[in-house]
């Protein structure tokens, strides 16, 4: 069993995808869909990425982090100019 967040008729929901790659679907999709009991092929949902995060940060980037690599490097806390 895999937990999945899949497509079906344009909603996004959470799925289960069993052992036999089918995609069991929560009951308030169904409901919405007018089906009831909904098990899927994976052929009929489109695959999601499993998380939304509501930013991507690139930590690289933050100047305290590359003077917390550089002074656990060298001893110095200084940043480079590059």
């Amino acid at each position: 069993m895999r937990l999945a967040t899949v497509e079906h008729h344009r909603r996004p929901a959470a799925a289960v995808i069993t052992a036999d790659e089918s995609v069991r679907l929560p009951a308030v999709l169904s409901a919405a869909a007018a089906v009831t009991g909904t098990e899927l092929g994976l052929d009929e949902v489109r695959l999601m990425p499993p998380l939304q995060p509501p930013s991507v940060r690139d930590f690289v980037a933050f100047e305290e982090h590359v003077a917390g690599v550089v002074k656990s490097v060298t001893s110095q806390a200084a940043v480079p100019d590059e």
